[in-house]
């Protein structure tokens, strides 16, 4: 329903503003052609990129309960498949290529997030994501 690129310490998002306005309507027009690829009537809100700091605090203001869930390939004790099928709204926390620092993990372990691994294959960042999403889909969406 949404994505938010976030800046972390080994993610590359140093933009200017110009070329940050061009690059999320770029992202807007991949989301928008997938979308009707795919058959989904309903187009992601793509948020302007944050600080992983300022993305944490506008989560105060999500309504309902969320489960909140970071990739983690090295640490990440559970498999999605071994997840509860949630009730709720997902967060899908995805890191840069190198991955979250241990700060970064500990920050978002600090406010309900639990890490969680795709299985054996580190993957790329951009390819985690759509990993990701298409395994909450098949697990608990209209993929199933």
């Amino acid at each position: 329903a949404e994505i938010t690129p976030i800046a972390t310490a080994r993610c590359e998002m140093r933009l200017a503003s110009d070329r940050r306005e061009r690059k999320l309507e770029h992202w807007h027009q991949i989301a928008i052609h997938a979308c009707a690829q795919c058959g989904r009537n309903r187009i992601p809100n793509l948020h302007m990129p944050a600080s992983l700091e300022a993305w944490l605090s506008s989560l105060a203001s999500v309504a309902g309960d969320t489960t909140r869930l970071m990739l983690s390939p090295l640490s990440g004790a559970a498999t999605l498949a071994s997840l509860e099928r949630p009730e709720q709204r997902i967060i899908v926390v995805v890191g840069p290529e190198g991955g979250l620092t241990e700060a970064e993990e500990k920050m978002l372990s600090a406010t309900g997030f639990s890490p969680v691994t795709l299985g054996p294959r580190i993957l790329r960042a951009e390819t985690a994501a759509c990993a990701a999403v298409a395994a909450v889909q098949t697990l608990w969406g209209d993929l199933s």
